[in-house]
């Protein structure tokens, strides 16, 4: 198989795809996205893509065979079956043992306040470390369930900034950390007395494949208020769960798709019975 070369964009020698890696998007309010790819002719500016940009070469070339041949020469074909079979396809696998160091790590910090049982907005602090390593990425936020966003930190990225709605990133390196603060619309009033903080779902997506990430939320909420009544998915390997009055603390290691919901009740909602809602579906 001949692999088409890819027209390079103007100015940058880098063509762009999306490219989803990290979400919490669709009915929530956040989405990460590996936004550039380098162009063959500059890839000695980009040795460390490693090989998790050549397979993202090689597929994107692939799927761009109508693009116009280049002078550049014909890159060797590559058998990725073994890598391609090994790859989760989304369906949420928890993993015992949490995955090597250098790995995303997805930190959340969510305080629900007193006026958050109305309006429904709580504030974030959240922090992104071990970004892969590309020239460009955003994290992109439903802009009806955003406001006030901002960075807080920035740590071996060239160059970080809030655009709108979404935090844009160039060339990231070698243990990047990154930290923003936020308030978003996450709190649903489920009725009778019932709330529901949901998040996700959160992955760390290559193509159409799903890589192993570890997420932290820490929830803090006034306990005068709300009574905490349950969350999904419940305890278990890969997935631990502390808690304390007015506190709790999610940390899940895993493959594909994970949605978190942690449901509270009031006092007024004591002799009420739970609405049903699924997780996925809330």
């Amino acid at each position: 198989m001949k692999l088409a070369t890819i027209k390079p964009s103007i100015d940058s020698g880098i063509r762009t795809i999306p490219l989803t890696v990290i979400s919490q998007h669709r009915s929530l309010w956040q989405n990460l996205s590996l936004f550039t790819v380098p162009h063959p002719g500059n890839m000695s500016r980009h040795r460390a893509f490693g090989s998790f940009a050549m397979g993202l070469f090689l597929t994107l070339f692939a799927a761009t065979s109508n693009a116009e041949p280049a002078s550049e020469p014909d890159w060797p074909e590559l058998d990725l079956q073994e890598s391609i079979s090994a790859v989760s396809d989304g369906e949420l696998r928890l993993l015992p043992d949490r995955p090597p160091t250098g790995v995303h790590v997805h930190e959340n910090q969510i305080r629900i306040r007193t006026e958050s049982l109305t309006d429904g907005w709580v504030v974030l602090d959240q922090c992104h470390e071990h970004l892969d390593q590309v020239p460009a990425a955003q994290i992109t936020f439903n802009p009806k369930r955003v406001r006030n966003l901002r960075i807080t930190s920035a740590m071996h990225i060239d160059r970080a900034w809030v655009e709108g709605h979404s935090v844009q990133l160039q060339d990231i390196q070698t243990g990047a950390r990154l930290c923003l603060s936020a308030e978003i619309r996450a709190f649903l009033d489920l009725g009778q007395g019932y709330y529901r903080l949901r998040n996700g779902p959160y992955m760390r997506r290559f193509l159409d494949g799903y890589y192993p990430m570890r997420v932290l939320i820490d929830v803090e909420y006034p306990a005068q208020r709300l009574e905490l009544v349950g969350s999904q998915p419940p305890a278990q390997p890969g997935l631990e769960l502390l808690s304390e009055p007015g506190r709790l603390r999610i940390d899940a290691s895993f493959e594909g798709r994970l949605y978190t919901c942690v449901d509270f009740r009031t006092e007024a909602a004591h002799e009420r019975a739970v609405p049903e809602r699924s997780c996925e579906g809330a």
